[in-house]
């Protein structure tokens, strides 16, 4: 500050209030009103300890005692004193020095917190107990930001002491409440009723202190944590899949040329049927130290969409069923002389000759009839080629079932065809017929039925798979079926995966044969390819064959002799009738059939499970099937080999493991920058105020010097702190009491 006050008054002093008392003796003794205060309370001792010129107040000095220890010197001109004045900016430096302090530590909270944004909350020095915290270092950056802001604010409450005592007389107490407001958030308070409206700044500096207390918390809440996943670093996940088979494991040559599945292979095959299943979920093929893991897709093409991209693929089986419902043929039988007679369902499932000509050729089921006579639920079988459902089924269809391991076909009764009238009462196509009106056959209910041709046939079964919570769950995005085009290899049936992650290399449909001319002989292949299956842009499609030249890592391959024996087991398990046990409509057993002989003593459990009363219907056949081929893919990829070795062969993945992640509230920063632009204006308002008077200020802030050397100090408005921290030197206090 530059001016104390009025011109007149040489330094810092004190008027005393008048009492009434004084009142009346000013009446009498006006010299007597309006003393100031003497060495009653401050007394000047020499060097010796004299204090015979005090003898007229006391015999002996008692207060505070100051005396001058400093040897004598030349008198001072008051006009050298301003010499001590210092430059604004000097004045205010450590304030301003504190304020870049603040500045650096709220950007420096920022910048930390946005690094770490949305990311996860770093653990520095492991996981010991000895390591910091972010909520650890940010509570320090906030308690320097916060004890920053409070310095300044206190050191301009201390300035505005000399400010507000400058301009008149004023009670002792707003001194004190002015050092109280130095010293803490109460203090502060009780400055405001004295204050307000008549100091602006002061008021500024009351609530940068408050709510300065709030910094802390206002960071910490800020910073709000949440569960993330993360990858666990050197903790891989993996999934098993098959190049080749297993020609030990998966089936083996029970005589010369004469295959024969594995007993592992064909009981997993049954319960495929008896349990049927959608889930790939074993426990053996895949790893997953976290219990939440993924693997990275990819695409033939860069337009692919997501769901076309697949992670990996394996050696599989693929089923697939269709309808021939219109291909069945209904035969009445009526008894002469009688309202009797019987009704037959027939499915022909054959129109050639030759190998196909050794096979059943008909399907047959029988919907009832009076008691004791012929009633069969489901009848099925092998049926080599599909040639005869042309009429009714997909070309695509005809063309997966030419190479396929096994073809069979399933007649069963069924009221999927059926609708319920409006008096509930059930009609079916079938309804109409004489025989129907018994109600004494199958079920004792009205019904139809159900009619559908099947196949198994290899493929290449490309997967979007992930882990959750332990257990794996696999999409199948596409599946191309392996199909004999070598006709040098006639044994065996090559593939190509397309697109094939590689040794770090992504191979795909344009760049497949470009991109493995660059590989050793040792490690790429001449594969013939069907072009119908060949991935394209869905636009041309192209027929007939081409040669590939693609990396081993991504041909698989299956042999003839496995398919042959799995097509042994089919004929096998699917030759059945199911009948119903003695009188019991309700229920059905079911038995294998060699020729047109019935093995009653020979039940086929698994066909069984293909015959859902009532409800059968083309899914239900369906999810059988899709259940019989996950079940034998699932044993090649447990059983299979790699491209090189008789070695299982693993796709690796992502684990990813639950971390604790920081999203950063930055609206709750809204407090403590508004104290650090409140801070910033109080000080850049205290330089301007000192600049203004011709560039020089006095700043005295919070010290105690101008009071206690008021009486001893020469020109003590002029001088600045530094003047009197000098003069300050000469001098020594002590506070004596009376014995």
């Amino acid at each position: 500050m530059a001016h104390l006050g009025d011109e007149n008054l040489s330094h810092i002093e004190l008027q005393s209030l008048p009492s009434t008392t004084e009142v009346a003796e000013g009446a009498q003794n006006p010299k007597h009103h309006g003393r100031r205060l003497n060495s009653e309370t401050v007394s000047l001792i020499n060097d010796e300890g004299d204090s015979q010129d005090h003898d007229e107040i006391s015999t002996k000095p008692t207060g505070l005692l100051i005396r001058d220890t400093a040897l004598p010197t030349p008198a001072t001109d008051p006009k050298d004193v301003r010499n001590g004045q210092s430059n604004a900016f000097v004045a205010w430096g450590l304030e301003l020095a504190v304020l870049l302090l603040a500045f650096g530590v709220f950007g420096a909270m920022i910048a930390i917190l946005q690094s770490f944004r949305d990311g996860e909350v770093p653990r520095w020095n492991g996981t010991s107990s000895g390591g910091i915290t972010l909520n650890a270092l940010i509570g320090v950056l906030a308690t320097i930001f916060r004890a920053s802001l409070a310095f300044v604010a206190f050191e301009v409450l201390a300035e505005l002491k000399w400010e507000w005592v400058a301009a008149r007389f004023r009670p002792l107490n707003d001194v004190q409440r002015f050092e109280d407001a130095t010293r803490g958030a109460w203090g502060s308070m009780m400055l405001l009723p004295v204050v307000t409206i008549r100091q602006p700044l002061s008021i500024i500096a009351v609530i940068v202190v408050v709510l300065s207390v709030a910094v802390g918390p206002f960071a910490q809440q800020a910073m709000q944590t949440y569960y993330c996943l993360r990858i666990a670093e050197d903790r891989p996940a993996s999934v098993q899949v098959a190049h080749r088979l297993d020609t030990g494991r998966l089936f083996y040559a029970q005589r010369p040329s004469y295959y024969v599945l594995h007993v592992g292979l064909q009981a997993a095959m049954q319960d495929a049927v008896v349990n049927p299943s959608n889930d790939s979920n074993i426990p053996s093929m895949f790893q997953c130290p976290t219990g939440n893991c993924t693997f990275p897709t990819y695409a033939d093409r860069p337009e692919q969409a997501e769901e076309e991209r697949a992670s990996y693929a394996s050696l599989a089986m693929c089923g697939r069923c269709e309808d021939v419902y219109d291909l069945a043929l209904t035969n009445i039988k009526e008894q002469a002389g009688n309202d009797t007679g019987s009704i037959y369902i027939q499915l022909p499932v054959s129109n050639s000759t030759g190998y196909q000509s050794k096979m059943t050729d008909k399907l047959q089921v029988n919907p009832g009839g009076p008691v004791g006579s012929n009633v069969s639920y489901l009848d099925a079988a092998v049926v080599g080629d599909l040639g005869w459902a042309s009429r009714v089924v997909p070309q695509d269809f005809l063309d997966v079932a030419s190479g396929s391991a096994a073809n069979f076909s399933i007649l069963a009764l069924s009221q999927d065809h059926c609708g319920t009238l409006a008096n509930g009462s059930i009609s079916c196509p079938l309804s109409g017929a004489k025989v129907m009106s018994l109600f004494n056959g199958a079920w004792g209910k009205p019904k139809d039925y159900v009619a559908a041709a099947c196949t198994l046939y290899p493929c290449i079964k490309s997967y979007a798979g992930t882990v959750q919570n332990g257990a794996l769950s696999e999409t199948v995005v596409r599946s191309t079926p392996v199909r004999m085009t070598d006709r040098d290899e006639w044994w065996k049936r090559n593939s190509v995966q397309v697109p094939c992650m590689a040794n770090g290399t992504l191979y795909t449909s344009s760049n497949m044969s470009s991109a493995a001319e660059e590989l050793p002989t040792s490690a790429k292949q001449n594969v013939s390819i069907d072009l119908k299956y060949w991935p394209h842009d869905g636009h041309v499609v192209t027929v007939g064959e081409a040669n590939v030249t693609a990396p081993r890592d991504c041909i698989m391959s299956v042999v003839d002799s496995f398919l042959g024996a799995v097509h042994d087991v089919l004929v096998k398990t699917t030759r059945v009738k199911c009948l119903p046990q003695g009188h019991q409509v309700e229920t059905a057993s079911c038995f294998a059939v060699e020729g047109d002989k019935l093995m009653t003593g020979d039940d086929s459990i698994a066909m069984a499970g293909f015959l859902h009363p009532r409800v059968t219907n083309l899914n239900t056949i369906r999810e059988n099937v899709e259940s019989l081929s996950m079940r034998i893919t699932t044993q090649i990829r447990q059983s299979g080999w790699g491209p090189y070795t008789e070695d299982p062969v693993v796709v690796q993945g992502e684990a990813w493991e639950s971390r604790t992640c920081l999203h950063v509230a930055w609206e709750w920063f809204a407090l403590p920058a508004t104290l650090l632009v409140l801070c910033t204006l109080l000080v850049a308002g205290m330089v301007i105020r000192d600049l203004q008077v011709s560039g020089d200020s006095i700043v005295w802030k919070g010290s105690v010097l101008p009071f206690l050397l008021k009486d001893h100090v020469k020109g003590l408005e002029m001088s600045s702190l530094k003047t009197l921290n000098v003069a300050a030197k000469d001098f020594e206090i002590k506070l004596q009491k009376a014995d």
